[in-house]
């Protein structure tokens, strides 16, 4: 049993050699990982059985695949992330691609899983043909191999093949002591090397629940921040009137929320240009957001006016008492993470989806154009409220028409992502262009906006769901109607969208519950930005933005930061680390997203 030790202490100094090539963090192991390794290890001489060897692969092919998730989306392996991605495996293709391009950039990731695995069950088995494959899998992994061509190939099966007929026929036994000088050569390695040794935080530290939020402190300098956000944000008895009240009064409602669409990938687009020659947009945000940057929070933010998933959906009830019919309308599936359930809820009328378009001669976003007609009839029959959805701007973003839609690579996920933006935006823009020239846009109010944006790569965080950088929260706002004064604020989010434009149809809602605002008339002191993605006892991304500055905190890097608003670090102002703790928990606990 003198080789576990040693074979966990390579396979996890492994793990953080992979943390590192990403994050800010040490590749050496720290005094937590050989606590670990020492405990695994002691357990091992009482408890010598198959289960317990099946155990240790378990909880180390978490390790695994956990470094992976977090090098490709910044994702931790928790039971409640499995949770949730149980809901809609399949909606996850362009993750597991991106997951596949990884392991192909960097084959060292393979044979180090290889390398405890073989190991693993060598030491338990003593089974003869296993000790190659380990002593050629730590070699290739230590070197950091890649298999190139054929002939890298070739020249590592004979490197294998060697080592085989080495240990078959050599009488050599290496003495139990090598693998323990062994052990001792790599601790004394990363006393000297590794800045963080002393740190009792483990790669297992958080193991399946992930990191905890808890409560800093905070000097007399930095208190009013605290005040701000303990204190009511509304008057009493406060509702969305405002001197517009009223001013598209009747009109229908047109929105359109672009699946991931940030702010940059938005101004960015030649068709987004196209759109706002076509229609005067009245809203002046300068930074729009969307608070949680999930599909499905999106929805939750615009129906309920809420932070967090556990309101009631209010706000088109209170539509439906003006007499408005409410209508979904998506080229996605709405069968995955409950949002069917949760539409219903929300209180539309009716709900279609791709179940309904399903027989059409149309690719992707092209069968938005199947509701064309249905969207006709109802805006002509007025009073009504329609919501449309697209998908093929989501991971792994589909492009139909590869020849118009080209202006960046197709090959790469970004130049993909942004080629797509453009063909949705195309495609809404045909669909209003047609309602225009039906003259019947005169007395609807269009809106335009993204469910959340998109990362790829900033901060270490890939897709979205994951963090409150810009990439994944900014997202565009476009309201257009010629009946609607300009709507100018500094701050917004879709918390804000229904209660404004309810100020303008004339249907007037008590929001002192609310956390959204209007934005005729109403400012907000802070505004809280939160992951999809939970750690132990709360989101695992976190973000308070009040005054001009972000206070950031990642729970699954242990960091709390103080950022501009274009997510850069600041310097020179009078907090610590823990004071951007203590505000970030006290925002967190007043918004109930404790759990």
């Amino acid at each position: 049993m003198s080789w576990l030790p040693i074979t966990l202490a390579f396979y996890m100094f492994f793990i953080r050699k992979l943390y590192s090539i990403k994050f800010s963090s040490s590749p050496y192991l720290n005094m937590g990982d050989f606590l670990v390794i020492s405990i695994l290890s002691a357990l091992s001489l009482v408890i010598y059985t198959p289960a317990y060897l099946i155990a240790i692969i378990l909880v180390m092919t978490v390790l695994w695949v956990d470094a992976l998730l977090m090098f490709n989306f910044g994702m931790k392996v928790t039971l409640t992330n499995i949770n949730v991605f149980s809901q809609g495996v399949s909606t996850f293709k362009g993750e597991f691609n991106q997951l596949l391009s990884l392991l192909k950039r960097f084959h060292w990731l393979i044979s180090s899983y290889l390398f405890f695995i073989s190991s693993i069950i060598f030491i338990y088995t003593n089974t003869s043909a296993l000790l190659p494959i380990s002593i050629s899998s730590l070699i290739f992994t230590i070197s950091k191999s890649k298999i190139k061509n054929s002939k890298t190939f070739l020249a590592w099966v004979v490197v294998a093949i060697s080592i085989s007929v080495a240990c078959n026929y050599s009488s050599f036994v290496i003495p139990s002591w090598v693998p323990l000088i062994a052990l001792l050569v790599l601790l004394l390695i990363c006393i000297v090397k590794g800045k963080q040794f002393f740190s009792l935080k483990s790669l297992l530290h958080g193991f399946l629940i992930g990191n905890k939020l808890t409560k800093g402190s905070i000097g007399n300098t930095n208190k009013h921040i605290l005040e701000k956000i303990a204190e009511p944000h509304k008057e009493v008895d406060s509702s969305n009137k405002s001197q517009h009240f009223g001013c598209s009064k009747g009109h229908n409602v047109l929105l359109f929320t672009v699946e991931s669409m940030s702010e940059e990938a938005f101004e960015d687009s030649p068709k987004a240009q196209e759109i706002l020659q076509l229609l005067e947009n009245k809203a002046s945000i300068e930074q729009f957001y969307s608070v949680s940057p999930n599909t499905n929070q999106a929805i939750n933010q615009i129906y309920t006016s809420m932070y967090g998933n556990s309101h009631d959906f209010n706000l088109l009830p209170e539509i439906a008492k003006h007499h408005y019919q409410t209508s979904f309308m998506t080229t996605q599936s709405t069968k995955f993470f409950n949002m069917n359930e949760n539409l219903t809820n929300a209180g539309f009328d009716f709900i279609y989806d791709l179940e309904f378009i399903k027989n059409s001669s149309k690719e992707d976003d092209y069968r938005l154009l199947d509701y064309l007609d249905l969207i006709s009839e109802k805006l002509r029959e007025g009073n009504n409220f329609i919501h449309l959805l697209n998908n093929e701007t989501h991971s792994k973003y589909n492009v139909t028409d590869k020849s118009t839609y080209c202006r960046h690579s197709n090959k790469e996920d970004k130049g993909r992502y942004l080629n797509s933006v453009d063909e949705s935006l195309g495609i809404i823009h045909t669909i209003l262009k047609e309602l225009k020239s039906q003259d019947l846009l005169s007395n609807t109010i269009v809106v335009i906006t993204g469910d959340h944006g998109q990362s790829f790569g900033e901060e270490g965080y890939f897709t979205h769901s994951s963090a409150t950088i810009n990439q994944q929260v900014k997202i565009p706002l476009c309201i257009f109607n010629d009946s609607l004064p300009n709507i100018s604020h500094k701050q917004g989010c879709l918390l804000d969208l229904l209660p404004t434009l309810f100020d303008a149809l004339g249907i007037e809602i008590s929001i002192e519950d609310k956390d959204g605002i209007d934005l005729f008339f109403q400012d907000r002191p802070y505004l809280l930005l939160y992951s999809d993605t939970k750690g132990y006892n709360s989101p695992s991304n976190i973000s308070v933005i009040s005054n001009e500055l972000k206070y950031y905190a990642d729970l699954i890097k242990l960091e709390y930061r103080l950022l501009d608003l274009d997510d850069k670090d600041v310097s020179g102002e009078n907090i610590n680390k823990n004071e951007i703790k203590e505000i970030i928990y006290q925002a967190v606990k007043k918004h109930n997203l404790l759990h």
